[in-house]
C-alpha cells in the first residue's frame, strides 16, 4: 500500500506557475480511489486570492486498518479562476488510527496570515497535540515554518515549542499540582530550511525531546556511487536515502561526502574516504527511490567528524 501510494503522489514541489499548465477545477486533481476529507481556503501566495488546501484520503482497500492521506496545495489563478497544483506531501498528515483511544487524530485544518497550519489530538491517559505551521516562499516552494508539540499527563504538561525558521526552542513545564516545578527554557536549534515535501515530523521531535528514541553511531565512511539509486555506504550501513534535518555546517559536510570523478560519475571523496564520523538518526521506511522500492532510510539530525 505505501509503495503504491508514494508512486501516485510522486510530484514536485514547483511554483504555480509551472506546475500544471492545463485549466482544471479541484477535483480533476483528486486521484482515483482517492477522497478529500478537509478543505480549508485562503491566501497562500499573496495575489490576494483565496487558495485550497486538501486533505485527501485512500479510499480503496485498506491494509491493515489504515488508509494513507496526504495534503495537496491547489493554487486559484486570479485571471481565468482555474487551479494549479502546488505542492503535495505525504508524511505530514497522520492517519485515523494514530491518535489511540481518542480517536482520529485530526483538528485544527486552516489558513490564516498566509500560514497553513495543522492540528493533530490524540492519546489517552497522557493526551499530546502536535502543530505544524508552513509558509510559501519567493522560492517556490512551501517551507516548515513552525511545529509545537504538547503533552499532558496528570496535573503535569510539557510544551516544546519549535520556531523552525529562526531556531527558537522554548520548551515549557507546567504542574498544577506543585507550581514550584514550572519551568521554561530557551534553546536554540538552527537547520536548514525544511521543504514541505521532505518533512517528517519524527525528525523535529527528535531534535527537541531528549528522551525521544534515536541511534548515536560511529560509522566509517567507505564507498559512494549512483546506479539506479544513489548509495553512501558506511561501515555501519547505507545512508544514501537519508533526509537531512541538519544546521549549514553539518548539512555541509554531508553533502561533501560523494563527488563526481572525470567522467562525471558519482564517488566517494576521497578526502574523507577511511575517516570516521558520528551519526545521529532515527530510521524509518518507505519509497526513497523507486527502482529499491519500499525500505528502510535515515532521518539524520546530527553529523559530526571525529577522530
Amino acid at each position: 500500500m505505501r509503495q503504491a501510494f508514494t508512486l501516485l503522489f510522486a510530484f514536485a514541489l514547483v511554483p504555480a506557475a509551472q506546475a500544471q499548465q492545463t485549466p482544471a477545477t479541484k477535483d480533476s486533481f483528486i486521484p482515483e480511489n482517492w477522497t478529500v476529507i478537509r478543505e480549508t481556503s485562503g491566501d497562500l501566495n499573496k495575489d490576494s486570492v483565496n487558495d485550497v488546501a486538501m486533505i485527501i484520503e485512500y479510499a480503496g482497500d485498506a491494509l491493515e486498518g489504515e488508509r494513507p492521506r496526504s495534503l495537496m496545495v491547489l493554487f486559484l489563478d486570479k485571471a481565468t479562476k482555474n487551479y494549479t497544483l502546488a505542492a503535495t506531501a505525504e508524511h505530514v498528515i497522520l492517519d485515523a488510527q494514530s491518535g489511540g483511544t481518542m480517536g482520529d487524530p485530526l483538528d485544527k485544518f486552516e489558513i490564516k496570515g498566509g500560514v497553513l497550519r495543522i492540528d493533530f489530538t490524540g492519546g489517552s491517559r497522557e493526551q499530546w497535540t502536535t502543530t505544524h505551521r508552513y509558509r510559501y516562499t519567493s522560492n517556490g516552494y512551501f517551507r516548515v515554518i513552525g511545529a509545537t508539540y504538547k503533552v499532558t499527563d496528570g496535573p503535569l504538561t510539557k510544551t516544546y515549542d519549535y520556531n523552525v525558521s529562526n531556531g527558537n526552542v522554548i520548551f515549557t513545564t507546567r504542574d498544577s499540582g506543585n507550581k514550584a516545578n514550572n519551568a521554561t527554557t530557551n534553546l536554540k536549534k538552527m537547520i536548514m530550511p525544511v521543504n514541505m515535501l521532505e518533512f517528517e515530523p519524527d525528525a523535529i521531535w527528535a531534535l527537541l525531546m531528549p528522551d525521544y528514541p534515536k541511534q548515536v553511531t560511529k560509522c566509517v565512511l567507505q564507498d559512494a556511487g549512483s546506479g539506479d539509486c544513489f548509495h553512501l555506504q558506511f561501515d555501519c550501513g547505507d545512508f544514501g536515502n537519508a533526509k537531512l534535518f541538519l544546521d549549514e555546517a553539518s548539512a555541509k559536510l554531508w553533502n561533501a561526502l560523494a563527488t563526481s570523478d572525470a567522467n562525471d560519475e558519482t564517488v566517494v571523496n576521497p578526502a574523507y574516504k577511511g575517516k570516521t564520523f558520528e551519526i545521529t538518526y532515527i530510521t524509518n521506511k518507505g519509497v526513497r527511490c523507486d527502482p529499491q522500492g519500499e525500505e528502510n532510510y535515515q532521518l539524520i539530525i546530527g553529523f559530526k567528524q571525529v577522530p
